[in-house]
């Protein structure tokens, strides 16, 4: 598969020669890492926080949840590969079933967070390589406030239009980021287990 849409959904040897194609692709966007500091000049702002739960065992199984893409559990959403294991450097294909078209997009992982300390974070930043829709960054979150003891989910994007087809039909198009950030946090909630929440 060497082209983003799809009328029908692409067999795994072509996902996975698509993701092997972008192995040494550069990012689409030059602010690589700037979800963390500030939002460039020229991009949308997408995010949604949405409260868990509090304590030590909700964080952790709210941490579990997003290690293993949880987030993207939506129903129109396939993950490639759910197995990856979030480390810098590694791909994540998403393939998306929109409107009886498939569109597949990879990014690469800017970062994971990990930190410890009054306000505990484990994050997940991914970025947009040519083979995507957008252009842009996202963070993917888990926070605990150990100050109130309550426990977030958090993702934040910057974006913009990347693929010629998507910068078109944008107006209608770009109403599915900001869906799909609020049912991934349901879907964290969703992948929680009742005593955690």
């Amino acid at each position: 598969m060497d082209q983003v849409f799809s009328l029908s959904k692409p067999p795994e040897h072509q996902i996975r020669r698509a993701l092997d194609a972008q192995h040494s692709a550069p990012f689409t966007y030059t602010d690589v890492g700037a979800i963390e500091r500030e939002i460039p000049a020229g991009y949308l702002r997408n995010g949604v926080r949405v409260r868990l739960g509090a304590g030590a065992q909700t964080y952790a199984a709210a941490v579990s949840a997003l290690r293993h893409w949880k987030q993207f559990e939506v129903g129109w959403v396939d993950l490639c590969w759910p197995t990856t294991t979030p480390v810098a450097g590694a791909l994540v294909g998403v393939l998306a079933h929109v409107w009886g078209v498939w569109a597949l997009s990879v990014n690469r992982i800017v970062a994971v967070l990990d930190e410890n300390g009054p306000r505990r974070r484990y994050g997940v930043i991914v970025g947009t390589l040519p083979q995507h829709a957008e252009t842009g960054e996202e963070r993917f979150q888990i926070e605990w406030n150990r100050n109130d003891d309550s426990v977030w989910y958090d993702v934040q994007a910057f974006y913009r239009p990347h693929h010629p087809l998507v910068r078109w039909t944008w107006p209608l198009v770009g109403q599915i980021p900001r869906r799909f950030v609020h049912e991934s946090a349901a879907a964290i909630q969703r992948a929680l287990p009742a005593e955690s929440k």
